[in-house]
């Protein structure tokens, strides 16, 4: 168990200084290690981390899915572990500085993200739509 949390906790800064040109190869182990309970406590890197898989994720529109496959793909994308990390921070009030500051700008961008990913973000996000009303009604 050690292993883990040490693993975790060198892997954000790690996949924050990664190189442009290659970081794309580490996109879905960084989106899995960004859902893990040790780095969603640690504020000051998940959202720069965050940011950073969004940015590299908003390219990717490169083949279609069925929509029988759609639900399923996106539980296992990283674009759909992002709007994971978003429901798992997801505050019991919308006045809550969390969810004003961090959290609806992020379910924002992804809702209104286009193609592929846009397509995927919205499936995953609708997947808790009953959770998401009763935290956030307005």
């Amino acid at each position: 168990m050690a292993v883990i949390r040490i693993a975790s906790r060198d892997h954000v800064p790690s996949s924050l200084a990664w190189p442009d040109a290659s970081f794309g190869e580490i996109v879905p182990y960084s989106a899995e290690w960004l859902g893990k309970p040790e780095v969603l406590g640690r504020a000051e890197l998940r959202w720069r981390l965050w940011e950073r898989l969004s940015g590299a994720l908003q390219e990717d529109d490169a083949d279609e899915i069925h929509e029988a496959d759609l639900f399923q793909k996106a539980l296992n994308v990283p674009i759909g572990k992002l709007a994971e990390v978003l429901l798992q921070l997801l505050p019991s009030s919308e006045r809550d500085p969390l969810f004003i500051n961090d959290i609806a700008p992020r379910l924002g961008a992804l809702i209104e993200m286009p193609g592929r990913g846009g397509a995927l973000a919205r499936t995953r996000l609708a997947a808790e739509l009953s959770f998401m009303f009763d935290r956030a009604p307005d």
